[in-house]
Protein backbone atom coordinates (compact mmCIF):
# COMPACT_ATOMS: atom_id res chain seq x y z
CA UNK A 1 0.00 0.00 0.00
CA UNK A 2 1.31 3.26 -0.95
CA UNK A 3 -0.59 6.87 -0.37
CA UNK A 4 -1.26 9.35 -3.23
CA UNK A 5 -2.97 12.71 -3.94
CA UNK A 6 -6.27 11.60 -4.78
CA UNK A 7 -9.35 13.91 -5.97
CA UNK A 8 -10.37 14.18 -2.35
CA UNK A 9 -6.97 14.71 -0.42
CA UNK A 10 -4.70 11.55 0.09
CA UNK A 11 -5.53 8.54 -0.30
CA UNK A 12 -4.41 4.94 0.07
CA UNK A 13 -3.79 2.61 -3.06
CA UNK A 14 -3.93 -0.83 -2.49
CA UNK A 15 -2.37 -3.66 -4.74
CA UNK A 16 -5.15 -5.92 -6.52
CA UNK A 17 -4.34 -8.68 -4.08
CA UNK A 18 -5.20 -7.06 -0.86
CA UNK A 19 -8.80 -6.07 -2.23
CA UNK A 20 -11.83 -8.56 -1.40
CA UNK A 21 -13.17 -7.31 -5.75
CA UNK A 22 -11.34 -6.08 -8.29
CA UNK A 23 -12.03 -3.02 -9.82
CA UNK A 24 -14.77 -3.51 -12.60
CA UNK A 25 -14.00 -1.51 -16.10
CA UNK A 26 -16.89 -0.86 -17.71
CA UNK A 27 -16.01 1.71 -20.38
CA UNK A 28 -12.31 1.73 -21.71
CA UNK A 29 -12.22 3.86 -24.90
CA UNK A 30 -9.86 3.30 -27.79
CA UNK A 31 -7.20 6.02 -28.10
CA UNK A 32 -7.08 8.69 -31.17
CA UNK A 33 -4.08 7.55 -33.41
CA UNK A 34 -1.89 10.99 -33.64
CA UNK A 35 -2.41 11.99 -37.61
CA UNK A 36 1.45 12.60 -37.56
CA UNK A 37 2.14 9.45 -36.17
CA UNK A 38 -0.02 8.15 -38.11
CA UNK A 39 1.26 9.89 -41.35
CA UNK A 40 4.89 8.59 -40.15
CA UNK A 41 4.06 4.87 -39.51
CA UNK A 42 4.61 5.68 -35.30
CA UNK A 43 3.43 2.58 -34.34
CA UNK A 44 4.17 0.64 -30.91
CA UNK A 45 3.05 -0.05 -26.87
CA UNK A 46 2.11 2.26 -24.49
CA UNK A 47 2.33 1.22 -20.93
CA UNK A 48 0.47 3.55 -18.05
CA UNK A 49 0.64 2.93 -14.66
CA UNK A 50 -2.63 4.51 -12.95
CA UNK A 51 -4.88 4.75 -9.88
CA UNK A 52 -8.41 3.88 -10.13
CA UNK A 53 -9.53 5.87 -7.18
CA UNK A 54 -12.41 4.98 -4.71
CA UNK A 55 -14.58 8.05 -5.91
CA UNK A 56 -14.31 6.49 -9.99
CA UNK A 57 -11.62 8.77 -11.23
CA UNK A 58 -8.63 7.89 -13.01
CA UNK A 59 -5.33 9.14 -11.43
CA UNK A 60 -1.76 9.59 -10.55
CA UNK A 61 -1.27 8.50 -15.13
CA UNK A 62 2.78 7.88 -15.86
CA UNK A 63 3.97 6.45 -18.62
CA UNK A 64 6.19 2.74 -18.07
CA UNK A 65 6.95 2.35 -21.99
CA UNK A 66 6.30 4.23 -24.20
CA UNK A 67 6.53 6.10 -27.85
CA UNK A 68 6.97 9.64 -27.39
CA UNK A 69 4.66 10.27 -30.29
CA UNK A 70 1.75 8.58 -28.74
CA UNK A 71 1.72 8.87 -24.98
CA UNK A 72 -0.14 11.61 -24.76
CA UNK A 73 -3.33 10.34 -26.65
CA UNK A 74 -2.89 7.05 -24.15
CA UNK A 75 -2.91 8.87 -21.05
CA UNK A 76 -5.67 11.31 -22.20
CA UNK A 77 -7.68 7.75 -23.82
CA UNK A 78 -6.59 6.52 -19.77
CA UNK A 79 -8.46 9.75 -18.13
CA UNK A 80 -11.95 8.54 -19.87
CA UNK A 81 -11.96 5.08 -18.17
CA UNK A 82 -14.96 4.13 -16.57
CA UNK A 83 -15.14 1.92 -13.62
CA UNK A 84 -16.61 0.87 -10.68
CA UNK A 85 -14.21 1.09 -7.97
CA UNK A 86 -12.66 -2.17 -6.39
CA UNK A 87 -13.59 -2.65 -2.84
CA UNK A 88 -12.02 -4.19 0.43
CA UNK A 89 -14.61 -4.29 3.58
CA UNK A 90 -17.03 -3.55 1.90
CA UNK A 91 -16.32 -0.18 0.91
CA UNK A 92 -14.76 1.36 -2.22
CA UNK A 93 -10.60 2.11 -1.92
CA UNK A 94 -8.30 3.21 -4.59
CA UNK A 95 -5.86 0.49 -6.58
CA UNK A 96 -2.94 0.50 -8.95
CA UNK A 97 -4.05 -0.77 -12.31
CA UNK A 98 -1.78 -1.24 -15.94
CA UNK A 99 -3.13 -0.33 -19.07
CA UNK A 100 -1.92 -0.77 -21.84
CA UNK A 101 -2.67 0.49 -25.24
CA UNK A 102 -1.11 -0.89 -28.78
CA UNK A 103 -0.71 1.21 -32.10
CA UNK A 104 -0.77 -0.44 -35.03
CA UNK A 105 -0.29 0.22 -38.68
CA UNK A 106 -2.59 -1.09 -41.19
Amino acid sequence: MVTVDGPNGKEIVYNHRDVDRHAIVLKKPPPNYPRTARRHEVAGLVILSAVFSSTGQVTNIRVLRGVSELNESAIDAAKHIKFEPAMKDGKPVAVRVRLEYRYNIY
